[in-house]
């Protein structure tokens, strides 16, 4: 969750307010709940330690890295080159 979704913090209270866009209709929902609670729910988001995850699997993986730059060299697909640093980038 990123942090500009948060809306209000009431201390005196201790409620926070949120929103976010439900995925079903993309509508604004807003949400009031206890602070206890949002922590609760936000913690369950945590994966556990040691937890293996996985960014790129099946042909966006590293290992097939080589067949796919063969992939895009017969679709003629230019990949993006990323420019390292100021100099080059002022270069271009």
């Amino acid at each position: 969750m990123a942090e500009n979704h948060i809306i209000k913090y009431e201390d005196d209270k201790k409620i926070i307010k949120w929103w976010y866009n439900r995925h079903e209709d993309e509508e604004y929902v807003e949400v009031y709940e206890k602070v206890e609670d949002f922590i609760n729910n936000l913690i369950l988001h945590c994966p556990d330690e040691n937890f293996k995850m996985v960014r790129y699997y099946g042909f966006y993986s590293n290992k097939n890295k080589p067949l796919l730059e063969k992939v895009y060299e017969l679709y003629g697909i230019k990949k993006k080159k990323h420019i390292k640093n100021l100099k080059e980038r002022k270069k271009t």
